[in-house]
């Protein structure tokens, strides 16, 4: 391996009592962008403003309710049908692009028969125009979601390589805050090959709490962190601990 990224970066701002992933960010500012892509486009060839901010408004309404209904029906079907509710609650997590790639056309056609006369084009040339800023945002999106460590594919060897981290620590944070202060991840300059595959190693450095001792530690590691992350799925098993891996103590701490 040439290259490993060792991502461990937050997902977002704390702003007060509220936090900003930089997702949202980014899938709103493709919209924003787009907006003024469409504008050149609707300016030069003479459609007016009013039609193009309709647009807008289907455009990111198509997005989200076919972004949303994908991940409902393509991936988490067998949850949804017992909480139904939840379906109208995209804030809660779980959107799929490829929903909106169904959605988004079918929204364009209605779109250009309600405003043909507005418009003044046909489909095919809105299409023309839109799957341009379409590209962009579906570029901003997936930037999105590398910040939010998701949609990382299958392990895999190469030259250049990314470590996600993120969900170790939010997994650590939200179930042994009372043991774990801190958690550093040092690269070993090593790797380690299992399955076919060479694995960059690291020394977890943990940084326990006041009056915890290595035993109970060691006995994290072995009852929840080992079996947690070595029987993930293939598509999610991006970490492997050793099962003989061990807890020692630094500089005699």
């Amino acid at each position: 391996m040439l290259l490993t990224l060792t991502w461990a970066a937050e997902r977002g701002l704390e702003l007060g009592p509220l936090f900003l992933r930089y997702y949202q960010v980014l899938f709103f500012a493709g919209f924003l962008a787009g907006f003024y892509l469409m504008r050149r486009y609707f300016t030069k060839e003479g459609v007016s403003a009013e039609v193009l901010d309709n647009l807008l408004i289907y455009t990111v309404v198509a997005t989200i309710i076919g972004a949303r209904l994908g991940h409902v029906f393509f991936y988490d079907w067998a949850y949804y049908k017992q909480h139904v509710a939840e379906i109208f609650m995209p804030w809660k997590g779980g959107l799929a692009s490829h929903g909106a790639a169904v959605v988004i056309p079918l929204t364009l056609y209605y779109f250009s028969q309600k405003f043909k006369k507005d418009l003044g084009h046909s489909f095919l040339w809105l299409m023309d125009r839109v799957v341009i800023t379409v590209a962009l945002a579906g570029a901003l999106i997936r930037l999105g979601n590398f910040t939010n460590s998701e949609i990382y594919g299958e392990p895999a060897n190469s030259t250049v390589e990314t470590v996600y981290f993120r969900p170790v620590l939010d997994y650590m944070d939200q179930y042994f805050s009372d043991q774990v202060t801190d958690l550093e991840f040092v690269p070993m300059g090593r790797a380690l090959e299992t399955d076919s595959l060479l694995l960059p190693q690291y020394d977890l450095v943990i940084t326990p709490a006041e009056n915890v001792e290595i035993g109970a530690l060691q006995s994290m590691l072995e009852v929840h962190l080992i079996p947690l992350f070595n029987l993930q799925k293939k598509d999610n098993r991006h970490l492997y601990i050793p099962e003989d891996a061990y807890v020692q103590p630094m500089d005699g701490g």
